[in-house]
């Protein structure tokens, strides 16, 4: 399994050939032998052309690991071109296309790898099952794996992981029966074994026993990617399912030693960062520096280890000179737009390191004094954000108020206030006590300058939509006006979207009485949305098969939330999960209502 806590939207994808647009040859492609794929820009259905400057990257699916690596392609007369060499034990390979600044999604390209001797290679069913989505076919793809290689363990989770897409209600009973047969094939208790049954474990809903599981593989293998890799999908599961008791905490324990443990290997990178940013605070810099040291070696045009480093610098108050420098080499290979080649092929990530780079450029530049340096970052991370910009605005507004100019003080915190922001309360309080002598009409003021602030922060026309929900609602946006319309941007396949449905509810039932709109914006069909009703429960209105609206309104990273105010502007975007999403969309909803 290879868990992240964003769902990051990657379309439709044909193994062996995309016949209009990219190709591979041969078709066929063995370890050993130099593989060739072409991007042909005069195809039907093409984004790029000729005159672009065109990359692929790709994801290399082995038995234990995935790794990535890219290239430019060259022209070729019409064609774009780029020739990879197989080595062995590669199982897949998925073909991304892109250029610095966009993806062709529609291009997206896999072909699974056969051994010297023409036979598949163990694990390219299995991948071929997931990738880059779970594929609704997944029993066939299961079925060939595990006939062509019986004791390939690793294809079990990912069958139940799109099983748990697909199939509702979902039947654990399958899982156990698996758990079974697996132990009956096994011989000792290897590393892909232990890595499955920890899955296996969790779900079933037994998490004791699969973070006895974990300890297990902590214990004897404690530098296989296996074992990272398990950590994580454990720690994702625990977020998703929201674990209690002392589970949690003794895991995140384990990958805190694994991490001090083996700095150098990929499997401390990985953990390192999906850890939250308070949990990285607990890893002694040094350790930091080595998983660094490592990582550029493998990937010096990746802006994550810079970025990384930095952060990691400035969180601890050390080293700060050191920080922003690796901030600029982070921002540049940003804006070059070089994290599309490793993790990033939608962009959404890419604008969110690049806005946070820049604002945590921003707060070094206050801390030392340089009020210039600190003004110019901070305007650029508010312009490089797809989200709104809360933390930005408020940072802007400390320092004008650092320079002695209530007004735009004032201006700045008023933004960050309306989109969401409770620290900026106390700051305008202060700022109008000084003007007015005491707080009388504040609660007027701050209502009637928060609505004209919050017209500066829309800065694109809002797409329209006109839809029918599975409920039988329908809702034209452009109708709407007058009423605060909260979407929600979210898949079956997305565990944290799923997570935060009982809190979403809550929302519902909050503004039940209050001139709210609450629509969900699926990307799965009404069949298996409707098929997953009685689950999940979900109170808003569900939308299905949505992908077309989802690329109006620019969202590749789900769940993705926006609220729009009553005057029908886009006032505020959340993307990703968050432990805290239910009060932030409640403060939002509420500073939108003018409550």
């Amino acid at each position: 399994m290879k868990p992240i806590l964003a769902f990051i939207l990657v379309g439709a994808i044909a193994h062996n050939a995309y016949a209009q647009i990219a190709k591979v040859e041969p078709a066929e492609p063995r370890w050993s032998q130099t593989i060739t794929v072409t991007y042909d820009p005069r195809a039907k259905g093409a984004k790029f052309n000729s005159t672009d400057k065109i990359f692929v990257a790709m994801s290399l699916f082995y038995g234990d690991h995935i790794k990535g690596t890219w290239g430019e392609m060259e022209k070729a007369g019409d064609i774009f071109r780029y020739e990879f060499p197989v080595k062995e034990d590669l199982a897949y390979i998925t073909f991304y296309f892109v250029t610095p600044s966009s993806w062709d999604m529609e291009a997206t390209l896999g072909t699974m790898i056969h051994r010297t001797d023409g036979v598949l290679a163990c694990g390219a069913y299995t991948e071929g099952m997931l990738q880059p989505h779970p594929d609704p076919q997944y029993k066939q793809w299961f079925e060939k794996e595990i006939a062509l290689c019986p004791d390939d363990f690793s294809a079990y989770p990912e069958k139940w992981l799109a099983a748990s897409v697909y199939d509702r209600p979902f039947n654990a009973a399958t899982v156990a029966e698996d758990i079974k047969k697996m132990s009956a094939r096994v011989k000792g208790e290897p590393a892909d074994y232990l890595h499955a049954l920890s899955a296996g474990y969790l779900f079933l809903g037994q998490e004791p026993q699969s973070r006895a599981v974990l300890k297990k593989m902590f214990e004897r293998f404690p530098n296989s990617p296996l074992t990272a890799d398990a950590l994580r999908t454990y720690a994702y599961r625990g977020y998703a399912d929201q674990f209690t008791g002392p589970g949690p905490d003794e895991v995140k324990q384990l990958e805190l030693k694994l991490i001090e443990m083996y700095p150098a290997t990929e499997g401390a990178r990985d953990l390192l960062s999906h850890l939250k940013a308070e949990d990285q605070d607990k890893i002694p810099l040094p350790t930091i520096k080595a998983i660094i040291d490592k990582w550029l070696q493998d990937e010096p045009d990746n802006p994550l280890p810079y970025y990384t480093l930095a952060k990691a610098c400035y969180t601890r108050k050390q080293e700060l000179d050191t920080a922003s420098p690796l901030l600029e080499r982070a921002e540049n290979l940003l804006l070059q737009g070089k994290l599309r080649f490793y993790y990033d092929i939608a962009g959404q990530l890419t604008q969110f390191y690049l806005s946070d780079s820049y604002l945590t450029a921003a707060r070094i530049a206050l801390d030392k004094g340089d009020f210039a340096a600190a003004l110019s970052r901070v305007k650029t991370a508010e312009a490089l954000t797809h989200e709104t910009p809360t933390a930005a605005y408020a940072l802007e507004g400390s320092i004008w108020r650092q320079l002695d100019d209530p007004t735009r003080a004032e201006a700045a915190y008023l933004q960050a206030w309306q989109n969401g922001s409770k620290d900026a309360l106390e700051p305008l309080k202060e700022i109008y006590a000084a003007r007015h002598g005491n707080l009388e009409g504040f609660e007027e003021h701050l209502k009637t300058e928060g609505e004209v602030s919050g017209l500066a922060t829309q800065k694109k026309p809002k797409p329209q939509f006109h839809v029918k929900a599975l409920d039988g609602a329908e809702f034209d946006l452009a109708a709407l006006r007058g009423k605060v319309v909260v979407l929600n941007f979210w898949s079956l396949g997305c565990a944290p979207c799923r997570a935060e449905i009982p809190e979403l509810n809550r929302l519902v039932k909050d503004f039940k009485d209050k001139d709210v709109v609450f629509i969900a914006f699926g990307l799965d069909g009404a069949e298996q949305l409707q098929a997953s009703l009685k689950e999940l429960n979900f109170s808003y209105h569900l939308v299905p098969d949505s992908s077309a609206i989802a690329t109006k309104f620019e969202v590749s990273m789900y769940p993705t939330h926006i609220v729009i105010d009553k005057q029908g502007r886009i006032h505020a975007v959340l993307t990703g999960a968050s432990e805290t999403r239910h009060r932030d969309l409640q403060t939002l909803i509420e500073r939108a209502l003018g409550t």
